[in-house]
């Protein structure tokens, strides 16, 4: 738990201009659950910050923007900071899903005890999936959420119109949830941009300690939950060059829920079923996190090997100068998540291409729901008899 301040967050005290800041609670408390701290970084909020900033500086608008990471450090110090700079903070914004929902509200209401003039605005999975029940159950305490990934421009866009007093019609910032008794519900959603996706910015990872460390703090819990990057000096973060799932396609409920995802499933995708950049995109995204001191990649994308295998392999074709100059001991390794049957499929040649040419060197492996195929891919069967 994070207790005494920091200079960072001694500074950010005594900077006058407005802060924005994004949070990622911890996990609701309760009393069968003990803290245990996320060891890699929220990359949707950095790329949030890290968007929201540009703009702020396009814009030529003084602001600071602010990330927390309560799943790491705890809530303890970000409740005492709001507290105390209450005046400053003009927006929060908060990043929900399921375990940590109660925090999230628990937040929202000590920010809006302090300043009720602070705009609380919600987003990601939890949100996502019962948006209109957040918004009818917590008025006077959410002002307004973001529904589903696409709708980091239309944020940071919002945020820039809340902060200059220039808000535009609520329609024409994609994603924006809010209150509008013309509509049925009591609640308006407007639709996402998926055009967004290939355009994103390549995340600024300094805005981790824009408020206090994060990012050694990060390292020294992956140290302690990894052996081997402990002893093969290896500093890890996320990036993401493809995001989505076979199983988001076909029908969705009226919350926007794949009704073909797993029942453990708790994402809640995109418009697109599936979007990938192209191999150029991939490549810079890879290289901007390698340039900040990173040199073990975890690629977010779920089943990379399988759903994603063009991308994959136009990767490989499509190597660029800086990485082939770099000696393979030198070039960044990653690790990502694979079906159990990715490889069963011309197995040497994918292992190959995936190991030996693009540097990945673990799996996280599923059993995808216990589908029949992939357990076959494990030597497993259906059922106790088969096995």
């Amino acid at each position: 738990m994070l207790t005494n301040t920091t200079s960072g967050a001694d500074q950010a005290r005594r900077d006058p201009v407005p802060q924005i800041l994004l949070v990622n609670p911890a996990s609701t408390p309760s009393p069968h659950k003990t803290f245990e701290p996320n060891i890699y970084p929220n990359l949707g909020l950095l790329t949030l910050a890290t968007s929201l900033q540009f703009a702020l500086q396009h814009s030529n608008v003084a602001a600071k923007v602010l990330y927390y990471d309560g799943a790491l450090l705890g809530d303890e110090f970000i409740r005492t900071y709001i507290a105390q700079n209450a005046h400053r903070l003009a927006v929060i914004g908060y990043s929900a899903y399921t375990l940590n929902y109660g925090s999230c509200l628990s937040l929202a209401r000590h920010a809006k005890d302090c300043n009720a003039g602070i705009v609380n605005i919600i987003g990601n999975d939890h949100f996502s999936a019962l948006y209109q029940e957040v918004m009818t159950r917590q008025q006077g305490v959410l002002d307004y959420g973001f529904y589903g990934n696409d709708v980091v421009e239309g944020f940071s866009a919002f945020v820039l119109g809340l902060l200059t007093g220039d808000v535009a019609e609520l329609t024409s910032y994609p994603g924006l949830v809010d209150r509008d008794p013309r509509s049925d519900s009591g609640v308006t959603r407007c639709p996402e941009n998926p055009a967004e996706f290939s355009r994103l910015p390549l995340p600024d990872y300094s805005l981790l300690d824009s408020l206090v460390p994060h990012a050694d703090r990060y390292h020294r819990e992956q140290l302690d939950f990894y052996a081997y990057v402990r002893d093969e000096d290896l500093r890890i973060t996320v990036i993401e060059i493809a995001r989505g799932c076979l199983k988001f396609k076909g029908r969705r409920n009226e919350s926007g829920t794949p009704l073909n995802a797993c029942d453990f499933c708790g994402i809640i995708p995109g418009s697109n079923a599936l979007s990938a950049q192209n191999a150029q995109r991939a490549w810079e995204i890879i290289r901007n996190a390698f340039e900040q001191g990173y040199n073990y990649l975890f690629v977010t994308a779920d089943e990379l090997p399988s759903t994603f295998w063009p991308l994959v392999r136009d990767m490989a074709a499509q190597m660029p100068d800086w990485y082939r100059a770099l000696e393979p001991a030198d070039r960044p390794r990653m690790m990502c998540y694979a079906r159990a049957d990715a490889f069963r499929e011309r197995v040497q040649d994918r292992i190959d291409l995936l190991m030996n040419t693009l540097g990945f060197d673990h799996f996280f492996v599923g059993l995808d729901g216990f589908s029949s195929s992939s357990l076959r891919a494990m030597n497993k069967g259906i059922n106790r008899l088969a096995n």
